[in-house]
C-alpha cells in the first residue's frame, strides 16, 4: 500500500521529500525498490512499514514545473523472489 501524498521534510538544511507506505500481506518483503518520476528513491523497511526519501534539489529537474502530481512506482520482492508492482500519482506539496 502506497501513500498518495508525498510530505516536504527539512534534515540538516536539506529540503526533502518522503514517500512511504505500508506493507499489507504477510508474506516476507526482501526489497522495496522505489521512483519518483523515473528518478530512484532510497527506501527502508521496518516492521510492515517502509518510507524512502530523497532531496527535492535531485528530482526537481523531473518533476513538470506547476504540476501537483509526480509518478511514483514501487517494485516488492520477497524472499523467494516473487514481484509486486504498483504504480500512483502522488500529489506534490505546493511547497517544495
Amino acid at each position: 500500500m502506497v501513500a498518495k501524498q508525498a510530505t516536504p521534510k527539512k534534515v540538516a538544511g536539506v529540503k526533502r521529500l518522503e514517500v512511504g507506505g505500508q506493507i499489507r500481506n504477510k508474506a516476507d518483503v526482501a526489497s522495496i525498490r522505489a521512483w519518483i518520476n523515473g528518478q530512484s528513491v532510497p527506501v527502508a523497511i521496518k516492521g510492515k512499514k517502509w518510507k524512502g526519501s530523497v532531496s527535492v534539489e535531485e528530482i526537481l529537474p523531473y518533476l513538470t514545473p506547476g504540476s501537483k502530481t509526480a509518478e511514483l512506482s514501487v517494485l516488492a520482492e520477497d524472499s523467494e523472489g516473487n514481484t509486486t508492482a504498483t504504480v500512483v500519482a502522488i500529489r506534490v506539496p505546493k511547497k517544495l
